[in-house]
């Protein structure tokens, strides 16, 4: 019986760690959180693809968004737009890019909405809150069950 308690407790925790990365990126921009602008233009959607159930810890459907974008600076060209916060066919959206931090060291330019900041306190308290949640899911389904408190009658 404890051995199933401890898989049932594992099959809720697991997904709602997943559940925290995943809202910790795609809601409030985590890796792009401390990144700062690197260049300010207007962005066009030239198309938006799922990507993948799965990215790392980020779980559900990755929009990956390809942009037409006109830089202040006078520069023109295209990019991509991983975890997308564009929807498909918006025209002449103001857009930042940032240098979004990709693995341990290495970074990569990203485009965002312009009015989409990342939020370090909302993406780790998200994170935090989550996992602890999943913390106490655990040691519910871990503890060992109340005994009880009645003597035992003997025959």
């Amino acid at each position: 019986m404890r051995i199933l308690r401890a898989v049932i407790g594992l099959i809720i925790a697991v997904p709602l760690v997943l559940a925290g990365f995943t809202i910790a990126e795609r809601v409030f921009g985590q890796s792009a959180v401390g990144a700062g602008v690197t260049a300010r233009g207007t962005a066009t959607v030239v198309s938006c693809a799922s990507a993948g159930l799965v990215d790392g810890f980020v779980v559900g459907s990755n929009e990956v968004c390809e942009l037409a974008v006109e830089w202040d600076d006078g520069r023109t060209g295209t990019a991509t737009s991983r975890h997308s916060r564009f929807t498909p066919g918006e025209v002449d959206v103001p857009a930042v890019e940032r240098q979004v931090v990709v693995s341990k060291g290495n970074t990569e330019p990203s485009v965002y909405p312009a009015d989409d900041e990342p939020s370090a306190v909302g993406a780790y308290a998200s994170l935090v809150g989550l996992c602890l949640l999943a913390a106490v899911v655990l040691l519910v389904a871990l503890r060992a069950p109340a005994r009880s408190r009645e003597p035992k009658q003997k025959r």
